[in-house]
């Protein structure tokens, strides 16, 4: 096993996000709940990712906050809003008008012109 010199740069490329456990101390705090160990998770995800996209990234505490974990957050909230926006418009509540990153969601119409109330 080849242990880290602080006088070796950062290998980005080596970088593996599956190789950090962090499941075992978290196991062993009796302290943290579920919600605290998926939020940690969640946490955690979001930084390795960001470091797998921008290997070279060095930030301070609100720096990492703002920029690397509320970025992965919000990629993430789109990525579920789409599904929701797609089942909404496939059970017909919602319409969808356009392609892509352009279209737009409205209130589906009833058959007799009028919105839902």
């Amino acid at each position: 096993m080849r242990t880290y010199n602080s006088k070796e740069p950062f290998a980005p490329a080596t970088l593996n996000k599956d190789r950090v456990n962090l499941e075992q101390p978290m196991r062993n705090s009796l302290k943290l709940n579920k919600d605290e160990h998926q939020r940690e998770k969640e946490l955690t995800d979001a930084i390795l990712e960001y470091l797998t996209e921008h290997p070279q990234a060095s930030d301070t505490l609100e720096g990492i906050a703002e920029w690397w974990v509320m970025r992965q957050q919000v990629r993430v909230e789109i990525k579920t809003l789409l599904k929701v926006l797609r089942q909404l418009t496939g059970n017909g509540l919602l319409e969808k008008i356009g392609y892509g990153d352009e279209a737009l969601y409205h209130l589906k119409a009833k058959e007799d012109g009028r919105h839902p109330s």
